[in-house]
């Protein structure tokens, strides 16, 4: 998800001002619609982080449920997968080069089940990981991700999901005089804090890509950049609503702005809704 820093940001164009601290800016509403929820589908389907299993709630297939010894839940034909919970946590430290590397992630995995056959599962994922010391740029994130996802029949091609999710990024860029007296300088700063909240999402996986039928999903974001322009900061605040429609097709509302906009959620096309 931290390609949601660069690209909330440059699409909103500041206005040239003798006094930083009256700095406005002019938002592109549609160009901010599009990324929003692209960024939404990236970090919904794993692509930024976490493991969302949308194939197949009876069991990934490449996790082995093999028990050694005594074999739990087998009277009356029990799933296996019921009652199974994976629980891991993950931190290295690295330097790639001049610079040091943090990474942390715990994932904890838990099938939920009705009368012995598994209908769903809950997920609770977090990723942090920054980076430090390097010449060109500096960057840090935080995400966290909480689903509940449920199937709505025993065909489980049709899921329903509750929960959400959460980001804290910054990125610090250097310039080209990147070192004065050893000490970065024309540096830029970007922090994005980011929250998804689903409300009645469901899903459609039987196809190659997974459609989000129905639902909606509230946003909340607040992006701050500081440069030598600006040294006190400048703010933007965006509220919002991402409602799904067929087709892989969303309509997306900002508040502030008097125009809805429709966004391919496989394309990023944007028209006006």
């Amino acid at each position: 998800m931290l390609i949601i820093v660069i690209l909330l940001y440059s699409s909103c164009k500041k206005t040239e001002n003798a006094r930083p601290a009256s700095a406005t800016t002019t938002i592109d509403y549609k160009a901010l619609s599009g990324q929003i929820a692209l960024n939404f589908m990236k970090s919904f389907s794993g692509n930024y982080s976490g493991n969302m299993n949308t194939t197949n709630i009876q069991g990934p297939a490449n996790i082995s449920f093999t028990h050694q010894g005594p074999v739990l839940f087998t009277i009356g034909g029990t799933n296996p997968l019921c009652g199974t919970n994976i629980d891991s946590t993950y931190t290295n430290n690295i330097q790639p080069g001049d610079s040091s590397e943090y990474i942390f992630h715990k994932f904890k995995f838990t099938y939920l089940c009705d009368n012995k056959r598994p209908y769903g599962y809950i997920e609770k994922d977090s990723v942090v990981n920054s980076v430090t010391g390097s010449k060109v740029a500096d960057y840090f994130y935080d995400v966290s991700q909480n689903y509940t996802v449920k199937a709505t029949n025993i065909t489980y091609k049709v899921i329903t999901m509750t929960g959400g999710i959460a980001a804290d990024i910054s990125s610090t860029t250097f310039g080209p005089s990147y070192l004065v007296n050893g000490q970065p300088v024309n540096n830029n700063t970007l922090h994005t804090v980011a929250t998804y909240v689903l409300n009645g999402v469901t899903l459609d996986i039987t196809g190659s890509s997974p459609a989000i039928t129905a639902g909606s999903a509230s946003f909340n974001m607040v992006i701050t950049s500081r440069n030598a322009n600006y040294p006190n900061g400048t703010n933007l605040n965006l509220q919002g609503t991402i409602t799904f429609l067929a087709n892989h097709q969303a309509s997306v509302i900002i508040q502030g702005s008097t125009v809805t906009y429709l966004v391919d959620m496989l394309t990023g096309t944007v028209t006006v809704g």
